[in-house]
């Protein structure tokens, strides 16, 4: 007698999320570079291909929904809000490096060493609009100049969280064996998840789903590149991250729902959908501080072999009142379900 055994369902995905990163709102202007003045000097970065210990920003600020209080500086020119990092990302990678979640000036085989390069970091003004300041001064791009090239700094604002970048050509010039990458990037990888100017000019385009790897060309002096997150508000709730891996037959599907508000979320509602056919709707409740994110079991649904499924969740009423932002609040992923037949003696 033969016996038919069913093997576990194959998913394909193809997901939409609605990552954070990808929302803020890129502007380039032309403005003037203050050299720090009085600044904490960070000597473990002033040589080649080195990370610097945490550093204290001063105040709390938020990067694609998460609240930081340090960074690790690099001198191949990023700030990395990942203190546990242990490389100093010789080759820039936006899109899966291992540094992110990080904000990059200038990303690429720089030296801090015969510029003679000067780092150092200020928190200037008073809460709560203070802004932390860090500067890479006289830096050789790349690093085999053996000149100070490009000054260049990085400024992160505190209540609005905006990010800039701000520039000033040194007398040296750039000659870089791959070329350079500027933007910010999110813990998640893959497109949407960082942002990535195409060029150095004073009107680059930012994009969101390829990153430029060889920009080789300084801004010029007084060149400020920004970056404005959504603005925050006091409940937001939102959806994150794709469905689990199912096999055929009853399922429970699982799904992120994370606090996008400033207050913490006691409460909220999700509204999902398989094939755009209504499930029984999961009402949330717990304590989910700002910034963090749980996984819900929104229900359960019965699969099918070699059939293709749409799932979609959409969050609601955080603490029970209009979500200040709505932006975040769905997340879909549609996969088809292929199955298979083992034969044995």
């Amino acid at each position: 007698m033969r016996k038919i055994i069913p093997l576990v369902m194959v998913l394909f995905f193809s997901i939409k999320l609605n990552a954070q990163v990808s929302t803020y709102t890129f502007t380039p202007i032309s403005g003037t570079f203050t050299q720090v003045s009085g600044g904490t000097a960070v000597d473990d970065i002033e040589d080649d291909d080195v990370i610097s210990l945490p550093i204290n920003i001063g105040f709390n600020f938020v990067f694609d929904g998460v609240t930081y209080t340090q960074v690790v500086a690099s001198s191949n020119g990023w700030l990395s809000f990942n203190t546990g990092v242990t490389s100093s990302g010789v080759t820039n990678d936006l899109t899966t490096g291992a540094q992110r979640a990080l904000v990059a000036p200038l990303w690429d085989d720089l030296d801090g060493f015969d510029g003679p390069g000067i780092a150092s970091y200020v928190v200037t003004g008073t809460a709560p609009n203070r802004v932390f300041t860090f500067e890479w001064r006289n830096w050789e791009w790349d690093f085999i100049t053996d000149i100070a090239v490009i000054s260049f700094q990085a400024k992160l604002y505190e209540t609005t969280n905006v990010i800039e970048f701000v520039y000033r050509s040194e007398a040296g010039t750039e000659d870089t064996f791959d070329g350079a990458s500027i933007g910010i990037a999110g813990v998640p990888t893959g497109a949407g998840n960082f942002q990535s100017l195409n060029n150095t000019s004073a009107a680059p385009t930012a994009s969101s789903t390829t990153e430029t790897t060889t920009l080789n060309t300084k801004p010029a002096t007084g060149q400020i590149y920004r970056w404005t997150p959504l603005a925050t508000f006091p409940n937001d709730a939102g959806m994150i991250s794709p469905f689990g891996t199912f096999c055929s037959g009853l399922q429970n599907v699982t799904a992120t729902l994370r606090n996008f508000g400033t207050t913490t979320l006691t409460s909220a509602v999700v509204n999902w959908t398989v094939n755009a056919a209504a499930q029984p709707v999961f009402n949330f409740a717990g304590s989910l501080a700002p910034g963090a994110s749980t996984t819900i079991t929104l229900g359960t649904f019965t699969f099918v072999s070699a059939t293709n499924y749409t799932l979609s969740a959409t969050s609601s009423l955080p603490n029970g009142v209009a979500d200040g932002n709505t932006g975040n609040d769905n997340f879909t992923s549609a996969f088809y379900k292929q199955g298979f037949l083992a034969h044995t003696p």
